[in-house]
């Protein structure tokens, strides 16, 4: 296995930087390079995605994956010739398209014409929302592990709500005074989106329906895999996945893979996962 650090630049000028990972014998497949992208506060070189990473190159398959400019909780970013703050606190989700756009844009240049996108938790929301805004031809498949919902309609619902509601109103009145930016340490547990977020930040993920997978996986005609553990019983993920899954209309290559004693992100399951990606990828 070969690995190279690599770096590409989005539309508006940010550099993010990655790996490229190339395996000794490629393998016969449909798809001739995967994209992984990481979850809220990771980063390219998080350990899960780099075991995905390793058994998929010993199975013959390029790898990229890159840092989005929302890695870790803040972030120091460079862009053009200058440098913002950024990272996962103050990120808005909307962005996540150029990230991703450049992410394959870097990989079509290299030669590579049938990509799949790989997330994982907000990751796995941003590979889908990506896709069913683009429907770029080069990417020809999408796997959504341990998707996040984005949904204020859902945690009023949920057992989250009181709390919730305490939050998105701190995070409202920050905005409406003019401090978007201002932090907010969310300490309870239960609620979606636990630990430092901007004002608007917050509130653009975890304030309205927009980034909701539920409402447009169904936009997607690639294949698309959904995968889930039933240990995930927070409010932003329980059955999340399901009702993903069951949005999508009959004709549509999907396919839902619910993991008993899975947690989030599928960690505890090991080599079962891209075991599971690698069959998954075989049958379409």
């Amino acid at each position: 296995m070969k690995v190279e650090l690599v770096n590409t630049k989005t539309e508006d000028g940010f550099l993010l930087d990655g790996i490229y990972t190339t395996p000794n014998n490629i393998a016969s497949s449909s798809i001739d390079a995967f994209l992984l992208i990481h979850g809220t506060y990771g980063n390219f070189y998080n350990p899960g995605l780099l075991d995905i990473t390793k058994k998929l190159n010993e199975s013959g398959f390029p790898v990229a994956s890159f840092n989005t400019r929302a890695h870790d909780v803040i972030s120091r970013s460079r862009r053009d010739d200058s440098f913002e703050i950024s990272g996962t606190a103050l990120e808005n989700l909307d962005d996540s398209i150029q990230d991703l756009d450049a992410c394959v844009k870097w990989l079509v240049d290299l030669g590579h014409e049938n990509i799949a996108i790989l997330g994982v938790s907000m990751g796995a929301v941003k590979v889908v929302y990506y896709q069913s805004n683009k429907q770029n031809p080069s990417v020809k498949a999408i796997i959504a592990v341990s998707p996040v919902r984005l949904s204020k309609s859902f945690y009023l619902e949920s057992e989250a709500s009181e709390p919730y509601q305490l939050y998105h109103k701190q995070a409202s009145l920050m905005a409406q005074l003019g401090k978007p930016e201002g932090l907010i340490n969310i300490e309870d547990e239960i609620v979606p989106g636990q630990g430092i977020f901007g004002a608007a930040a917050y509130l653009d993920k975890y304030g309205s329906e927009k980034y909701n997978i539920v409402n447009y996986s169904h936009q997607i005609n690639d294949p698309l895999l959904i995968m889930s553990g039933t240990l995930e019983t927070h409010p932003r993920l329980i059955d999340c996945a399901k009702d993903a899954y069951d949005s999508l209309k009959g004709a549509h290559k999907g396919k839902l893979v619910i993991i008993d004693g899975g947690d989030h992100g599928l960690r505890n399951i090991g080599d079962r996962l891209p075991e599971i990606i690698l069959e998954w990828v075989d049958s379409i």
